[in-house]
């Protein structure tokens, strides 16, 4: 299993020369790719703060909101990793590790 995170599945919503990258070392893996509920919820945060800072000028919105739906579109041929319990224990076990290696 291959996880990517949030700028990999950015990177591969675009049309560039990086995600063409992406994609033929993708295909080259022998591992199948996924991404975490983490990417599901960064992505939509991302665009529902955008709207926000557009809520003065609807005509601004619609542009947006397309990029909302192609983003779901684009997310829903994925396999998504839940943010389980054991997940979030061992993000706190990992954020305490690196705590205590690095006090400040």
């Amino acid at each position: 299993m291959l996880i990517l995170d949030t700028d990999h599945i950015s990177v591969l919503q675009r049309t560039s020369d990086a995600a063409e990258r992406l994609q033929r070392r993708l295909l080259l893996s022998r591992d199948n790719p996924v991404m975490t509920a983490i990417t599901l919820e960064e992505q939509s945060r991302g665009w529902i703060t955008q709207l926000g800072r557009l809520s003065a000028d609807v005509s601004l919105q619609t542009r947006c909101y397309d990029r909302i739906v192609e983003m779901f579109a684009f997310l829903g041929h994925w396999h998504v990793l839940t943010f389980s319990q054991a997940a979030a224990t061992e993000f706190k076990r990992l954020g305490q590790a690196l705590f205590h290696q690095n006090p400040t």
